[in-house]
Parts: structure tokens; C-alpha cells; sequence
């Protein structure tokens, strides 16, 4: 509570007072406070408070924060986040890439080329002779060794 010269009055949301205080403070970046409280708490995983809000603001797709930041972090090559208010950025998927910081999707690999793992940012090509099997199983993630009877049904893979 802040004094005023008659009473007392709630501190605003963002501000605390603590016992015996005749003045609101503003909480540290990364917290945020009820009216009235007493003291400041974390923003929740997926928010972030800089100096000037009061409240603790969503992060944007493409960027992520675990909670009690000052700020919403982009998600790193590798990663991705098409919702907001998240506090975690996605790996990206056997078979896809992310190739830039703060993205919202993961991208496919090409026909030819393939990833294994996760987290990728780029994708392989397949050497002389294989070919990525996609089609045919459904797998992003594995070559395929051409054989002759491949190499003349798929002259463009082989």
C-alpha cells in the first residue's frame, strides 16, 4: 500500500509495498504482482515482463520463455514454435529443418535429400546410388540403396 496523505491506497498490478513501505516499488523485469501485494512473483513459462509493462505479456510464435524472464527469447536454429504463450520452442522432426533463429514451422527436406534426428537445420543429400524412400514408406529420415531395377523405374532419384 503507498500513503497517501490521508490513507492508504493498493499498490497498481507490476508495483509491490512491503510492511511499513510508504511507497509502491516497481517489481524487477521478469515478475509481476497483483494489485495490493505485497511482493512480486515469476511471469509464467510462455510470458515475459520487460521494465516497461505491468503485466506479464504472451510470447509471439516463433520465441519462448521458461518463465520469470525479462523478455521472450527466439528459438534457436533447429527449433520452431507456431503457437503463442509458450514457454519451449519444438525440435524439428527427422525428415524436416529449421535453417534461421525464431521461426514459427519446420520445412521438409527435398526430394533427394534427407535428416535424421531431430533438432536439424539442414538436410543431406543422398550420395550416387541411394535415394530417399518418402515416397514409398512414408520415411523422411532414411535412404534407400538403388538397385537395377531401380535405377531404370527411377532414373531421376538414382
Amino acid at each position: 500500500y503507498e500513503v497517501n496523505l490521508r490513507s492508504c491506497k493498493p499498490c497498481d498490478k507490476g508495483t509491490f509495498s512491503g510492511a511499513g513501505s510508504a511507497t509502491c516499488l516497481t517489481c524487477i523485469p521478469g515478475k509481476t504482482s497483483n494489485p495490493g501485494a505485497p511482493n512480486c512473483f515469476d511471469c509464467e513459462a510462455g510470458r515475459s515482463r520487460n521494465a516497461d509493462q505491468a503485466e506479464c505479456e504472451p510470447c509471439v510464435a516463433g520465441k519462448q520463455s521458461k518463465g520469470g524472464e525479462p523478455s521472450c527469447t527466439e528459438c534457436l536454429k533447429g527449433r520452431y514454435q507456431p503457437d503463442s504463450d509458450k514457454g519451449f520452442c519444438r525440435l524439428a522432426d527427422p525428415g524436416y529443418f529449421v535453417k534461421e533463429k525464431g521461426q514459427t514451422k519446420q520445412e521438409p527436406c527435398a526430394q533427394g535429400e534427407f535428416s535424421s534426428g531431430s533438432s536439424n537445420t539442414r538436410c543431406t543429400k543422398c550420395e550416387r546410388g541411394k535415394y530417399d524412400n518418402r515416397f514409398e514408406s512414408n520415411d523422411y529420415t532414411t535412404i534407400a540403396q538403388c538397385d537395377e531395377n531401380d535405377r531404370s523405374a527411377k532414373k531421376d532419384k538414382c
